[in-house]
């Protein structure tokens, strides 16, 4: 089972993402800062812990989302391979890119990359 953090900020990020809104947006709606609904979605951590969100905060998420906060904290199911997009498979790339801190191997990881995807 994952960290209930992990679980809203994958939940937040599917559902903001399918009213077409952008964090921004979000930010306005609920009244909760830009950069935390990104460290939450991103799964960030925070002084080596992951960012835990208050009740309150979830709360103001869910009604500028307009959901029930239970849309937050339930686990996805395991429906099989879950449909994933161009842009989420790029940001996961980056994330780990970022994670590297010696440019070969960076450089590496690209070239793996290429050969798979010929």
């Amino acid at each position: 089972m994952k960290e209930i953090s992990n679980i809203a900020g994958m939940n937040l990020k599917r559902i903001r993402e399918s009213q077409g809104l952008s964090k921004t947006q979000l930010s306005k709606l609920s009244g909760v800062h830009i950069a935390w609904i990104g460290r939450l979605e991103n799964g960030e951590r925070e002084s080596g812990k992951i960012i835990s969100p208050s009740i309150a905060t979830l709360d103001k998420l869910a009604k500028g989302l307009n959901v029930k906060i239970e849309e937050l904290l339930k686990e996805p199911k395991n429906s099989g391979s879950p449909a994933i997009n161009d842009n989420a498979i790029l940001e996961e790339i980056k994330k780990l890119l970022n994670k590297q801190n010696n440019a070969t191997d960076k450089q590496f990881i690209l070239q793996i990359i290429r050969r798979l995807l010929r």
